[in-house]
């Protein structure tokens, strides 16, 4: 068995083993979900086994290597390895339990901060439904007793109803001049806006008609001297 095949075995191993530290390592970093954690773990679970395999690997290239002393010293090198992926995979499984551990209690404690928000809301709304309820009954009582001041003063109030007839008379009138004078108002704002623009037309107009009278004096004037 060549030695080049063996260095490239253990190479892998030391390759695989850091590759699954790294996993352990995500593992203890991560934060939820449960989702998250079960594919870390199955990636773990397949650097484990790649890495089992190796060993198996180095074991069987050591079997048959020909130099005993050699073929010992390898052996005792997969034993090693053996006992360090043991303690590996004891870390892994500490690592996915306590990780669960941590994310069922973080999940917990958002259930239970969820609930009392709930109970919160609920009893807000209890309380407000309440505060309703007592506003109705004071709006109610308060009704009643307008009702009954009404009917006290209906008697009272009899005498002086002509006087709010010839009142509201007296203001229909009075309403009647202030809308003939809004309308009479209105109609002199149109006539003095109509007059401005005529004004501002009969400028114009006469502007014109002062450049014609210019026009034709230059004519004359370019005609006789020129």
């Amino acid at each position: 068995m060549s030695m080049n095949i063996i260095d490239s075995v253990v190479e892998d191993i030391v390759k695989s083993n850091l590759a699954v530290k790294a996993v352990i390592q995500d593992i203890y970093d991560c934060q939820g979900p449960m989702e998250a954690l079960l594919e870390l773990n199955k990636l773990g679970r397949e650097k484990l086994s790649l890495l089992r395999s190796l060993i198996d690997k180095l074991e069987k290239y050591a079997k048959e290597f020909s130099d005993t002393d050699q073929c010992s010293v390898l052996l005792e090198d997969v034993a090693n390895q053996r006992d360090q992926l043991t303690f590996t995979l004891a870390s892994f499984r500490k690592a996915n339990a306590e990780t669960a551990q941590k994310i069922e209690k973080t999940n917990k404690d958002d259930l239970f901060r969820q609930t009392n928000e709930e109970t919160q809301l609920r009893f807000r709304q209890n309380k407000d439904k309440t505060n309703v309820m007592k506003m109705s009954k004071n709006v109610t009582e308060k009704l009643f007793q307008i009702s009954q001041s009404l009917a006290e003063s209906e008697s009272q109030n009899a005498d002086s109803f002509d006087l709010l007839i010839s009142s509201s008379n007296n203001i229909t009138t009075i309403n009647d001049e202030l809308h003939f004078t809004n309308t009479a108002v209105t109609q002199s704002t149109k006539l003095l806006k109509k007059y401005d623009r005529r004004e501002l037309t009969d400028k114009v107009l006469f502007g014109f008609v002062f450049i014609f009278f210019l026009a034709c004096v230059f004519y004359v004037f370019q005609k006789r001297f020129f």
